[in-house]
């Protein structure tokens, strides 16, 4: 293949829109012991995403997107992008990981390749951004950003919780 591509530790977003995932219609047990969704919907209104929290699952993001090579651009440790969307499970649903890998990687000879590629827009957690509770279980960050390469720009990274916050959609406007 004999590409060689370095890749920045920043987040960097694509362009394409991803779909909204939903709450699913979890129970969990309620003050009487029994299993309703309305303890659920309780605890969606007590969580809240704080910059820590998505500050961590934008950082697991891109340790998991950024994967090693050799010299050649072949990934180590991955056998398919199949096998590396699954790393996401915990991090992301697989609407806002798919874009990303399809665009930065390739399928060769039962090989995974990493594709030679300019950087998109970077998600900076040391620039200004807002974190926004959207409604129960649902929030976004959003950082407004101005750079020479792609101007003014804002990326907005939604995340759901379901037992956990996950990244749910990214959108570059």
């Amino acid at each position: 293949m004999g590409k060689k591509a370095i890749i920045s530790a920043t987040l960097f977003i694509g362009l394409s829109l991803t779909p909204l995932s939903g709450i699913s219609n979890m129970n969990i047990v309620g003050e009487n012991g029994q299993i309703t969704n309305e303890a659920y919907a309780d605890q969606l209104n007590n969580v809240q995403l704080n910059k820590k929290e998505a500050e961590g699952q934008i950082e697991a993001f891109m340790k998991t997107l950024i994967q090693p090579t050799d010299e050649d651009g072949k990934v180590l440790h991955i056998k398919s992008k199949a096998d590396l969307l699954n790393r996401f499970k915990d991090i992301a649903n697989q609407h806002a990981a798919e874009p990303f890998i399809n665009e930065l990687y390739e399928e060769e000879n039962g090989s995974v390749y990493l594709k030679s590629t300019e950087l998109p827009p970077s998600f900076d957690k040391q620039a200004d951004y807002d974190v926004v509770q959207l409604s129960r279980g649902k929030a976004e960050v959003k950082q407004h950003l101005n750079s020479a390469l792609y101007g003014e720009l804002t990326i907005t990274i939604q995340f759901d919780y379901n037992d956990k916050w996950k990244i749910s959609r990214i959108v570059i406007r």
